[in-house]
């Protein structure tokens, strides 16, 4: 039975968690987007795993993260980088609360899979080329309007199948993906705020679509 529970608004998530710093956020997205048993470097498919573990890593942090998610609309979700198109018919990422230098607090997507740090929601849909529409934001736990499981849209985190699943994808993507550093588009928050940045990644203009730079990774 698909969900009738209503998506929450960046408000009202935020209203469950405390924000913290954008130094501090950066220096946490750098962190998680350095972890070697989690595998970025495969976008063809695992978002659902990836944004399981890094959410379950930060609640251990004593964070309170929720999630993002994307669906196509009349098209696929659809992601250019480094030559490679990468298509879905849904895309999650965890969210958090940040506090800004002017002391304004957004929402932001944490997804090392595709930005060099934290993002809006809306610089997150546009990089998909995701419908507004489409895109939600959802406390941790809660499924997305239309769908019963907030793991992926048919199974709750809290089973023993997400961590089932979960587990099996990384060790699969891990064996799959390409070698780092792996591309990931260029966050309007690193360019404000230049620095520290991990080693696991590098940065490229979201322009650059040139096939001498397609990623060499193989298919599940």
């Amino acid at each position: 039975m698909k969900s009738k529970r209503p998506a929450a608004s960046f408000n009202d998530l935020a209203a469950g968690s405390k924000p913290i710093p954008l130094k501090k956020a950066l220096r946490l997205f750098d962190q998680l987007a350095d972890m070697e048993d989690v595998a970025f470097g495969y976008p063809y498919n695992g978002c659902e795993a990836r944004a399981y573990i890094l959410c379950r890593r930060m609640t251990e942090m004593g964070l309170t993260p929720g999630k993002a998610w994307a669906f196509e609309g009349k098209r696929k979700l659809c992601v250019e980088l480094a030559g490679k198109k990468y298509k879905w018919w849904f895309h999650v990422a965890p969210v958090l609360s940040i506090r800004m230098p002017d002391k304004t607090m957004q929402q932001m997507v944490i997804d090392p899979g595709l930005f060099d740090g934290p993002v809006s929601l809306q610089e997150w849909g546009d990089i998909m080329k995701a419908p507004p529409e489409k895109l939600q934001v959802v406390p941790p736990g809660v499924a997305p309007e239309g769908w019963s499981g907030d793991y992926n849209t048919r199974i709750s985190s809290s089973s023993y199948e997400a961590d089932k699943d979960a587990s099996q994808k990384m060790r699969n993507y891990l064996a799959w993906q390409n070698t780092p550093p792996r591309p990931v588009f260029p966050s309007q928050i690193r360019r404000q705020m230049p620095g520290t940045q991990g080693k696991t990644w590098v940065t490229i203009n979201a322009a650059d679509t040139k096939k001498k730079n397609k990623p060499k990774l193989k298919r599940q």
